[in-house]
């Protein structure tokens, strides 16, 4: 570990150099009872430190996939002494870009011979890769998921998440009706862009159509 940062609510950030030129970060959030820790599942190849006034540190450049077994020893690492309760997989990168080794992982952290982690107690977050969304459907264990959605509609979701453009949200959403598990929508608010009224109508037609599905 190279950095490490405390804030006022007990949030606990982790920065961890490789050795070679890579980084990746580490996130433990304290909720009563609940311990989320949420990892990446891809490294940034180039990363710079940011300065003590701005309070973190940024990653800039590519990403590339990480190996399973670096993610496990990332959450074995901190879960030793910090005991997490939940993971999330989020942060750099996308977790179903680096499909093979999350699924390792998976296997590792839920198995009762690894961390003993419940299935319902780890969560993938992702922007909706349908490939590999559909091969985490298949997974028996009643894993969790999160979709980065951010928009009520295919074309604003294109102006804030390129990726609309591969995997439109039609597909994303027809692709969730298959989903026989809690799924949750990750919306983040930005002023002026995806926060107006009519949005948020827009919003609550479209989930009540997909609720009923």
């Amino acid at each position: 570990m190279s950095a490490r940062q405390v804030s006022q609510d007990g949030t606990e950030k982790f920065l961890w150099d490789l050795g070679d030129g890579e980084a990746v970060e580490s996130v433990l959030i304290p909720e009563g009872k609940r311990r989320t820790l949420c990892i990446s599942s891809q490294v940034a190849v180039r990363w710079a430190a940011c300065s003590a006034r701005r309070g973190g540190w940024a990653f800039a450049g590519t990403y590339r996939s990480r190996r399973s077994p670096v993610q496990v020893r990332e959450v074995m690492l901190l879960g030793a002494a910090l005991k997490p309760t939940n993971v999330v997989f989020m942060g750099m990168g996308e977790p179903l870009l680096n499909w093979d080794a999350v699924d390792g992982a998976l296997t590792i952290l839920n198995h009762p011979e690894g961390l003993g982690i419940g299935a319902r107690h780890i969560t993938v977050s992702t922007v909706g890769i349908l490939p590999n969304l559909a091969k985490l459907a298949q997974r028996p264990e009643q894993f969790r998921l999160a979709l980065s959605l951010h928009a009520p509609t295919p074309e604003l979701r294109h102006e804030l998440m390129p990726i609309e453009k591969k995997y439109g949200l039609p597909a994303i959403i027809g692709a969730l009706a298959r989903f026989r598990r809690r799924v949750t929508l990750e919306y983040v608010l930005i002023g002026g862009r995806n926060d107006a009224l009519e949005q948020a109508i827009t919003w609550r037609s479209w989930r009540g159509r997909w609720a009923r599905s």
